[in-house]
């Protein structure tokens, strides 16, 4: 946040980068708004919330662990990314930690 100028409008900390073949498909771009800012930080704080919240969880808790992370990195990516497809996939992929979680 230190470097971040909150009187641009545009993104920032931009960055792009193919993987597998070079098409708008697989390119991987994304950058930081003063929205996706704020999103970053509240899930960045809900979440160690979320795992002190869980710490009556002694059955399987390295898997409540790797869900609750995953689901961090998904929603931190889907934040981040500025393509719409890589945004679905990751927005939707929150979902199969979740799904695991519930049926714990």
């Amino acid at each position: 946040m230190g470097n971040f100028d909150f009187g641009e409008i545009t993104y920032q900390f931009q960055f792009c980068f193919n993987f597998l073949l070079p098409s708008a498909i697989s390119e991987f771009s994304g950058g930081v708004d003063g929205f996706a800012l704020c999103l970053i930080l509240l899930t960045a704080i809900i979440m160690p919330i979320c795992i002190y919240a869980g710490g009556n969880v002694t059955k399987n808790m390295n898997e409540f662990l790797a869900c609750v992370l995953l689901i961090e990195l998904f929603l931190i990516i889907s934040f981040v990314t500025t393509n719409m497809f890589i945004f679905f996939i990751f927005f939707e992929s929150v979902l199969i930690p979740m799904f695991i979680m519930i049926g714990y």
